[in-house]
């Protein structure tokens, strides 16, 4: 099954730094497998990210993707993507 990535505000923000730094192509296969629903091929944590039920993908030491899903309708929201979740970025 093939999931849609929605990137929130904050995230559309994080996605122009991605794109220009050294991380864009770790970022972009984690997008990638989000994109395909292989869930299982992720190492990611549950956690409450602003009072919601949310996951988060250790990209490296600094950067989380920390993202939601909507299984019923196949949407994968990305919440924030730059930084650590605890932090401003």
């Amino acid at each position: 099954m093939t999931y849609k990535l929605l990137f929130n505000k904050q995230a559309a923000k994080d996605w122009k730094k991605i794109k220009k730094s050294e991380y864009r192509n770790k970022f972009v296969k984690y997008f990638e497998i989000l994109k395909s629903g292989d869930f299982d091929a992720l190492e990611s944590k549950r956690i409450i990210f602003h009072e919601n039920e949310a996951y988060s993908i250790r990209v490296n030491i600094r950067h989380r993707i920390v993202y939601r899903l909507e299984k019923d309708v196949c949407y994968v929201i990305i919440i924030k993507a730059w930084g650590h979740y605890d932090d401003n970025g």
